[in-house]
């Protein structure tokens, strides 16, 4: 059932499996063997020009009785790097790891309780059933999220402006551009990972800061008022921009993520809270509304 298997089983054989060899080569490495193979090793030495004690410590080690190895004796060998990868320790415990491929997928369930039964405190992982379980995980945490950060952004504009049609006008540019940022990223082939999810989330709390300063401008203003809060905003939101830009040009990953999710939220919610904020304010709010803000 198992196509391929990676272990270090080989390498580092059980005390079992190490007496079992042991016991072989005593049966097959008898002494007189052992004084045909010197005597082998002491004529060729003569014929060839080798010192005569060239061979002593292997011709010893055929005689010694078995002995204990650790897996510091392989420090300074080439297997140093192969073992490392495959062992951890943690205190006292230690996880051995063993890597298999199987052809047939539907046998895994069963493969699974065969080794279970041999080895106790075996631990099974495949690949892509942890992708598909992380990925599933960290989409209902964000939202999870998301949907906490809304609901609590709702219920202190809900107490500030104690308007409901303010606050739905004043949530609406941040909502959309919340939207719009993860179908620019997902159109640009650019995958929504844990990182880019934080800073969405961190883009729709900057955005509503946008909204909120328009929407009080909004309802604050008199005719004749130049609308200098939308230069303000438009100041605050460039030098963020600017920052996120920056970090969209890096080479790592993780950053490039930050900078690209960062950068098209901020965008967005600029554009959407400079055209929607003062169209829906002056469509839905009446002056009823306004003037039970001002008071």
């Amino acid at each position: 059932m198992i196509d391929q298997l990676a272990s270090l089983s080989d390498i580092l054989p059980s005390y079992k499996k190490r007496e079992e060899n042991f016991i072989n080569f005593k049966t097959f490495m008898t002494e007189e063997r052992i004084k045909n193979i010197e005597l082998m090793f002491r004529n060729a030495s003569l014929l060839t020009g080798f010192k005569k004690g060239t061979f002593k410590s292997f011709l010893n080690s055929l005689k010694q009785d078995q002995t204990s190895f650790s897996i510091k004796d392989f420090d300074n060998t080439a297997l140093k790097k192969l073992i490392d990868s495959k062992v951890v320790f943690q205190g006292d415990d230690v996880l051995i790891l063993t890597t298999l491929n199987i052809k047939d997928k539907l046998k895994i369930p069963e493969i699974i309780e065969i080794i279970k039964s041999k080895i106790d405190g075996s631990m099974f992982l495949d690949k892509k059933y942890f992708i598909g379980k992380m990925t599933s995980h960290v989409a209902r945490e964000f939202k999870r999220l998301f949907f906490f950060a809304a609901a609590s952004m709702i219920v202190v504009l809900a107490l500030f402006f104690r308007n409901l049609k303010i606050v739905l006008v004043t949530i609406t540019p941040v909502f959309l551009s919340a939207l719009i940022t993860a179908g620019v990223l997902g159109l640009a082939d650019i995958p929504i990972n844990l990182i880019s999810m934080v800073f969405i989330i961190f883009v729709f709390g900057v955005g509503v800061d946008f909204s909120i300063f328009l929407i009080n401008h909004e309802l604050r203003k008199t005719d004749n008022e130049s609308n200098i809060t939308a230069g303000a905003v438009i100041i605050c939101a460039m030098t963020t921009i600017g920052a996120f830009a920056c970090l969209a040009l890096a080479r790592h990953a993780a950053l490039f993520s930050i900078g690209i999710a960062g950068l098209t939220g901020m965008i967005t919610s600029l554009i959407l809270a400079l055209m929607l904020i003062p169209s829906l304010t002056e469509r839905f709010i009446n002056q009823g509304d306004k003037r039970s803000f001002n008071e």
